[in-house]
């Protein structure tokens, strides 16, 4: 191949503006790559920070669930114990009272109950499950026996 000049240059020789250009590009490549793992690396380490966090928190909220309960059940053995009070001041014999308090528990644990049976069946993710089924196959409706005698005819 010959140039203006009336130099020939051969095609393996590769101008020098064209080396610094492909050195150039690939400099930057290797500095974007470098600056994307930097980027990665500072999310993956907020998110690890953030899941500590929250790992904390919910500990801190199940702990204040905990005391919540504890004092939502012993106000409600002492409105139990006043209410069994209050029966054998009218006069009803205490073991009665104390048997009236009992159902009066069981009857009211009904409703918890029963609201954990409904919350329960959507724990399995049904939703989700019903959208990975495969759907049947297609099948064309059944033809009924005039249909078969018309195209016969036909």
């Amino acid at each position: 191949m010959g140039t203006e000049d009336g130099t020939s240059t051969s095609v393996a020789e590769v101008p020098s503006d064209r080396a610094e250009h492909a050195s150039s590009l690939l400099g930057d490549a290797a500095l974007l790559a470098h600056e994307l793992r930097a980027a990665l690396h500072d999310q993956l380490r907020l998110a690890g920070h953030e899941a500590q966090l929250a790992g904390r928190s919910l500990a801190a909220i199940v702990a204040a669930a905990i005391g919540i309960g504890v004092l939502v059940a012993s106000a409600w053995l002492g409105l139990m114990a006043a209410g069994a009070l209050a029966l054998i001041g009218l006069g009803v014999a205490p073991i009665v009272a104390m048997l009236i308090g009992v159902a009066f528990n069981l009857i009211a644990l009904l409703v918890p109950y029963a609201m954990i049976r409904r919350k329960s069946l959507d724990l399995g993710f049904p939703a989700t499950l019903r959208t990975l089924q495969p759907s049947p196959p297609h099948r064309p409706a059944e033809e009924s026996d005039g249909e078969r005698g018309e195209r016969r005819a036909a």
